[in-house]
């Protein structure tokens, strides 16, 4: 079999993995709510799936991989973008209201020299608006500030209730894990915030209820039940109030 030409644009050769492309990748999303009771829609936090039978997500090991190889970076970037404008672009024409798409990357796909430039061309060609992709960086690994002029807005993880805000950040992210018993120290905190927070993942917001209701923080589960296809989310969106981040 002859060797892929250098300038194709697929994910790193793992074993029974699909390449990346618009035939093997896809989207699904996670609801991100606003109330315990899963009736106002705040957004969506996005994962990337294998289009395969069965769901198979793409796990952060890969999508690492995926920015250390010559040209994938850029592949990924433009298939992602693409995709968000399209989806966004569809709701409207279809006069859905829409939400922001959250998407976890890890902080090594914004970490090398040309990566702030491959984002912000892939991002400058599509007709979306800025306000309606979030990434989530999933690490520190990472220029300083790479990621500040990107025409997005940007969730980080906000380490612990006595810690600041990271700079340039528009969404304070909290791990529930994290929260434990400090339940109430965090509510103060999250009352001297500007920026919404988001909360999760979480198995059962009863829990959290009372954080859930302060009027900034939003929540999600990665709870298998709770992942939709693009098209499912549609309708929900349809069935929901929304009440966008």
């Amino acid at each position: 079999m002859a060797a892929p030409v250098e300038t194709e644009l697929h994910a790193p050769r793992l074993d029974a993995e699909p390449r990346l492309g618009d035939a093997t990748l896809d989207l699904r999303f996670y609801p991100i709510w606003r109330d315990a009771k899963r009736e106002v829609l705040a957004g969506a936090c996005a994962a990337l799936a294998w289009r395969t039978p069965e769901t198979r997500l793409v796990d952060a090991d890969t999508l690492t991989r995926l920015a250390e190889q010559k040209g994938a970076l850029r592949a990924f970037t433009q298939w992602i973008a693409r995709r968000f404008s399209l989806l966004h672009s569809n709701w409207r024409t279809l006069e859905i209201n829409t939400v922001p798409i959250v998407l976890p990357i890890p902080s090594a796909m914004l970490a090398f020299a040309d990566a702030e430039a491959v984002w912000r061309d892939a991002l400058r060609r599509t007709d979306r608006d800025p306000n309606d992709l979030i990434l989530r960086l999933l690490s520190t690994r990472m220029r300083r500030g790479v990621h500040s002029s990107l025409p997005v807005r940007r969730a980080l993880t906000l380490a612990g209730h006595d810690k600041p805000v990271p700079a340039d950040c528009d969404i304070a992210c909290v791990d529930a894990a994290d929260v434990g018993p400090d339940s109430e120290q965090w509510f103060a905190c999250v009352e001297q915030l500007q920026c919404p927070v988001l909360l999760g993942p979480i198995d059962d917001p009863e829990p959290y209820t009372r954080l859930i209701n302060h009027n900034r923080v939003l929540w999600f589960s990665d709870d298998e039940q709770a992942l939709y296809s693009p098209r499912a989310f549609a309708r929900l969106l349809t069935r929901c109030s929304t009440q966008p981040i």
